[in-house]
């Protein structure tokens, strides 16, 4: 018989053993603090280890929060050093420290642990999902702290039962801000809206001469979110064919250009297309922030263009977009592919696979999209905003 590898079932054969490590430097750090003058001020722990999109998505509840705790030092736990810039541009947050790789070993957590003895938390939040998180998850729990409240995906009860002692169990019905605030009415903290915030550091931007463009995004941290190449370059021959006095910004990070020069250097009107990479982010906030029109995969700048509320289309590859829009808007235009992948497609087709059946939903690959839907959609938005084009041409 063909065994069959399931992630999760190997995950609780090893919890118990991580669980009792768990203990033993949750016991050792209890000890440590008797012997540790402790900070007066009261403090709250925020944790999300995921990218920039999804801090952007809790923007309401770290506002939220702020506002009843006025007097409290908000510690916030973030994945890398892009989220740590990112956030240390809100005023809700005191301190933004960057938590250690997923990979690292429970000793390089506990250690990290033990960096906040001093601190009296009240309490700590995980706005994310756990998934195979485990030592990030558990940080709280080896810091003793009393009150943890927590998101658990229904698969994963038992990994992350002692994780936390206040929790949600997600049933996939609620959209990525909504199980944010699901925590704050768990701990009965009033939330005034559902708006998501950026904020740019205009010491920090730096200056372009660009004034009537869209901004372009055509990466994303997976490839199954990534519209392939050759249907970016197609979409930007066609809105650079039939529309005037229109730049096109390709944005990215320094690791992309590479990949991003090879579309500009592919399109017909190369002297309409500019590429920037390798800016701050604030510097990348604002050329989103004055931006026309923002094009985009499932990544950041989609949930920075929202924010900002300037009109969007997005593209949409294994995410749900009902995951992360709660309902259609004039503002923002979505699609997602309805199919299986193609031979054609540059995501393979066992690839998706693996991914769609955590969520048990039919393969619907990006590359189905096509370069039609997405340049009429795009029309669309400039006729509605009366955005003034001399040549405007639906297909």
């Amino acid at each position: 018989m063909k065994f069959k590898y399931d992630a999760r079932n190997q995950f609780r054969l090893l919890k118990k053993t991580k669980f009792l490590k768990v203990c033993f430097f949750r016991a050792l750090f209890f000890i440590k603090r008797i012997f540790v003058k402790k900070n007066k001020q009261k403090c709250i722990l925020l944790i999300n280890f995921n990218n920039l999109g999804d801090l952007v998505c809790d923007t309401p509840s770290i506002r939220n929060i702020r506002k009843l705790y006025k007097n409290h030092k908000i510690v916030m736990l973030v994945r890398n050093e892009s989220c740590k810039e990112f956030m240390q541009l809100y005023p809700y947050v005191d301190e933004i420290v960057e938590m250690p790789h997923s990979h690292e070993p429970l000793k390089k957590f506990a250690k990290f642990a033990f960096a906040f003895l001093k601190y009296k938390f009240d309490f700590s939040m995980q706005f994310v999902r756990p998934f195979h998180e485990y030592y990030r998850t558990y940080l709280p729990y080896i810091m003793n702290i009393k009150k943890r409240y927590g998101l658990i995906q229904i698969g994963y009860k038992k990994i992350y039962n002692r994780a936390f002692n206040y929790k949600i169990y997600l049933d996939n019905t609620t959209t990525r801000t909504e199980e944010s605030l699901s925590l704050l009415k768990l701990a009965n903290i009033p939330i005034d809206n559902e708006k998501t915030e950026c904020f740019v550091d205009k010491s920090k931007v730096k200056k372009y001469d660009f004034k009537n463009y869209i901004v372009i995004q055509t990466c994303a941290t997976i490839q199954s979110r990534m519209w392939h190449k050759n249907r970016f370059v197609e979409l930007i021959n066609k809105i650079t064919l039939n529309i005037n006095d229109l730049t096109i910004l390709l944005t990215g990070v320094k690791a992309e250009e590479e990949y991003i020069n090879s579309i500009k250097n592919s399109c017909n009107n190369k002297d309409k297309v500019f590429t920037i990479c390798d800016v701050n982010i604030s510097t990348l906030l604002s050329i989103i922030q004055h931006s026309k029109v923002v094009i985009t995969n499932d990544t950041g700048p989609f949930h920075f263009a929202r924010a900002f509320n300037i009109p969007t289309i997005v593209i949409f590859g294994i995410s749900p977009p009902e995951y992360l829009i709660k309902e259609k808007s004039s503002n923002c235009l979505y699609f997602r592919g309805t199919e299986d992948c193609k031979d054609n497609c540059n995501v393979k087709s066992e690839d998706c696979k693996k991914i769609y059946k955590h969520s048990n939903s039919k393969n619907c690959c990006i590359n189905n999209i096509t370069v039609t839907e997405v340049y009429n959609a795009f029309l669309k938005i400039l006729k509605r905003y009366r955005v003034d084009y001399t040549k405007l041409h639906i297909d």
